[in-house]
């Protein structure tokens, strides 16, 4: 939608939920639910970040997903089954297929060498793919980290 037929109101509500997304993250550094980086905030952890944590999380994926859903139906009468599959394996797959291979194996890598000992990047790449494979798990494989929402944005669309 562009011009006079864009919803600016949605424009500002994903805004407003894109620094929700921002402060939620920057906040999980510091706050009880600091998630499993090798690196964490080493000081004491601020308990009260725990309800903006509880209260974000109940709503502003769940309105993202809700927002994409609600403009699905006209893209796909827009586009035709066919191109609009292709076109959401396109949009969402390659970030996904560099997430898995790239960025996730980078990640893996660091705290891999962080905590156990010193390996070449191709042993590790190359052993964690002959004892994971393509297997979608986490921790010790290969995942596509932060972009889960991307992967459940592709299921859904296909669905």
């Amino acid at each position: 939608m562009t011009g006079k037929n864009r919803l600016f109101y949605l424009d500002l509500l994903k805004v407003f939920l894109i620094t929700l997304v921002v402060i939620h993250h920057v906040g999980q550094a510091y706050g009880v639910t600091g998630g499993g980086w090798f690196y964490s905030y080493p000081g004491d952890r601020v308990k009260h970040l725990e309800l903006f944590f509880g209260f974000n999380a109940s709503f502003f994926m769940g309105l993202f997903f809700f927002i994409s859903g609600y403009f699905l139906p006209q893209s796909f009468d827009r586009h035709g089954p066919r191109k609009f599959i292709v076109d959401k394996l396109i949009r969402f797959g390659i970030p996904l297929m560099f997430a898995y291979f790239v960025m996730s194996s980078i990640l893996e890598y660091v705290k891999y060498v962080h905590d156990v000992h010193h390996i070449g990047f191709r042993d590790f790449y190359l052993r964690t793919w002959q004892e994971y494979g393509l297997k979608i798990v986490y921790p010790g494989g290969f995942n596509f980290l932060h972009l889960w929402f991307i992967e459940q944005l592709l299921l859904y669309s296909i669905l």
